[in-house]
């Protein structure tokens, strides 16, 4: 990358080593700038920043497009539609608060066991050290699988929800998909779904945290009325 403003340089600079100068280029040229390459508004200033996020018209979703078109119809759909990030106004603040409450009762000992557990079994699994391949894989598994542990899910389950979990997030990336992964990240949805709803159905199981449980009893005492797709989506 070099310190000339140009298409699709916004992506880059998060990874160059010292972007500083484009960054500051950038700022002094134009805070505020629609970049073509990007089909995208670029906002350099932090006042300027500011500004869009305290715009009530600036929402994370259209009004009339709580779901993008091409999952309308879908379990994914249905998921998107639960998101928290994917929430305005109460909603998000209700669910948001949930799943903050919830988080704060795990104590940093146990969010250390459950990674360093997760980790253990990524690696038995993917073989970073081996394989070079297996160091990408092990990247990507990681998250999924350690979150799986915090929520409770039986340790047979945790390899099947890591890979769902990676084909799941190919259809709400905006424009990273083809019409097969699209499909196929379909289809993952629709089974993460059966097995977190098979998961509340079976009750709070022994021997595992359980946090799948936590925020379903957190979702029955709020006031607001929280449904049971809401916990699922938020899983």
């Amino acid at each position: 990358m070099t310190n000339e403003t140009k298409g699709g340089a916004p992506l880059d600079a998060p990874t160059h080593p010292d972007p500083y100068n484009y960054y500051a280029q950038l700022h002094s040229a134009a805070p505020v700038q629609f970049d073509a390459a990007l089909n995208a508004w670029v906002v350099s200033s932090a006042a300027a920043v500011t500004q869009v996020l305290e715009n009530p018209v600036a929402r994370v979703r259209p009004a009339t497009e709580p779901v993008p078109p091409g999952l309308l119809g879908s379990q994914a759909g249905l998921l998107f539609r639960h998101l928290v990030r994917m929430n305005d106004g109460p909603v998000h603040e209700r669910l948001k608060c949930q799943i903050a409450r919830c988080l704060d009762a795990v104590s940093d000992e146990t969010l250390w066991e459950i990674a360093r557990e997760a980790a253990r079994q990524c690696a038995t699994l993917t073989e970073p050290v081996r394989h070079p391949d297996g160091l990408t894989s092990f990247c990507y598994q990681l998250p999924a699988q350690t979150m799986g542990l915090l929520l409770g899910l039986p340790a047979a389950a945790l390899p099947r929800a890591a890979r769902l979990t990676s084909l799941l997030v190919r259809c709400i990336s905006p424009g990273s998909s083809t019409a097969d992964q699209l499909n196929a990240s379909r289809e993952a949805a629709g089974l993460l779904w059966q097995l977190f709803d098979e998961l509340l159905d079976d009750g709070v199981p022994d021997g595992r945290l359980g946090l799948l449980w936590t925020l379903q009893h957190a979702a029955r005492d709020d006031g607001g009325g929280t449904m049971r797709e809401a916990v699922i989506a938020a899983s």
